[in-house]
C-alpha cells in the first residue's frame, strides 16, 4: 500500500472515531473505539507519525482498563 493510501485510511479511522463519540457509550462503541485504535496504528506506522501512533495505542490502553 502506498503512503497515500496510509494517510486516506488514517483520516477514515479519525472519522469513525469521531463519529463514535456522538453514539450512546455502551459495550459495543467502547469496543469498537478500542478496535480502530488499534488499526488506525496500522497506518500511521508506514507514515512514521509515530507520536500519533502512541497515543493512539495509548488511548485503546486507556479505554481496555475503563469497567464495562
Amino acid at each position: 500500500m502506498g503512503r497515500s493510501a496510509h494517510r486516506e485510511a488514517g483520516i477514515y479511522f479519525d472519522r469513525a472515531l469521531a463519529s463514535l463519540e456522538h453514539l450512546p457509550k455502551s459495550r459495543h462503541v467502547l469496543e469498537e473505539a478500542i478496535d480502530l485504535r488499534v488499526e488506525l496504528r496500522n497506518a500511521l506506522f508506514p507514515l512514521e507519525e509515530l507520536d500519533r501512533l502512541l497515543e493512539n495505542v495509548r488511548a485503546a490502553e486507556s479505554l481496555a482498563g475503563r469497567p464495562r
